[in-house]
């Protein structure tokens, strides 16, 4: 894909996670290494695994610049997507140069699809926060419910946010995805919370799908028995309730 092919867009959003924030969607809509079935934004339709420069860092950066001036009172500059924003080649100098620009934390909200590598792994290290995913809690409920790209098995997978979390000295949280019959199963739950507990994130978010997911079997799971399973996960934990689903990925 060309760099001229994408143009960057951005927003003002207001969520439980970032507070007001600027979100600028950094890679186009459905590129993305996973395809999950409960997706808030659809099918992918580029199973990508090499990160591209969609388009020139510093036009977006020198575009800013000259919108600085505005009152947004933000409490959060996020880079996402309709994808997964670390195929953006150059998010790197995104996140410098915004911060600089705005003053204030700048977070990424991924799915952590591409932690395994280490490059990407660097392109990242100067956010304040970093948003990852963890639904599964072995290889074949990750293939069914990520179905990630041939190139990622679920311990590839897994060892990318560990190693992510080892190295990177800013907040990283991770949001876990439940369905009804599939991962909302007090077992599989537990066995999620063990992982999870290995990688520390700095915040857990557990949540369910919207109400038209990719997939008519993925069931989203109702408030009570998200809140049940809070309990799993100690104190870091912030259930997003099913009518609030409103975060970016």
């Amino acid at each position: 894909m060309s760099i001229k092919s994408f143009q960057y867009s951005q927003g003002l959003t207001s969520s439980q996670l970032f507070g007001r924030a600027l979100e600028f969607e950094i890679v186009p809509p459905h590129s993305c290494p996973f395809n999950c079935i409960h997706c808030g934004h659809g099918k992918t339709m580029d199973c990508a695994i090499e990160p591209v420069e969609y388009f020139f860092p510093q036009g977006l950066i020198d575009d800013q610049r000259k919108a600085s001036q505005r009152e947004y009172q933000l409490d959060h500059i996020v880079l996402s997507g309709k994808g997964e924003p670390l195929l953006f080649s150059g998010i790197h100098l995104l996140i410098d140069e915004l911060r600089r620009v705005y003053r204030v934390p700048v977070a990424v909200a991924s799915c952590g699809t591409l932690l395994w590598n280490e490059q990407v792994r660097r392109e990242i290290l100067g956010a304040d926060i970093v948003l990852a995913s963890l639904d599964a809690s072995d290889a074949t409920t990750f293939n069914c419910v990520n179905r990630p790209h041939g190139r990622i098995s679920y311990p590839r997978f897994v060892q990318g946010l560990l190693d992510f979390s080892k190295s990177f000295k800013g907040d990283l949280w991770l949001q876990v995805h439940l369905l009804d019959g599939i991962t909302a199963i007090k077992a599989d739950v537990l066995k999620i919370a063990s992982v999870v507990d290995r990688i520390n994130p700095k915040r857990v978010f557990i949540r369910t799908t919207r109400q038209s997911p990719p997939e008519k079997f993925a069931f989203p799971v109702e408030n009570e028995r998200l809140y049940y399973f809070k309990q799993f996960f100690g104190d870091k934990v912030t259930v997003i309730e099913r009518d609030t689903i409103n975060i970016l990925r």
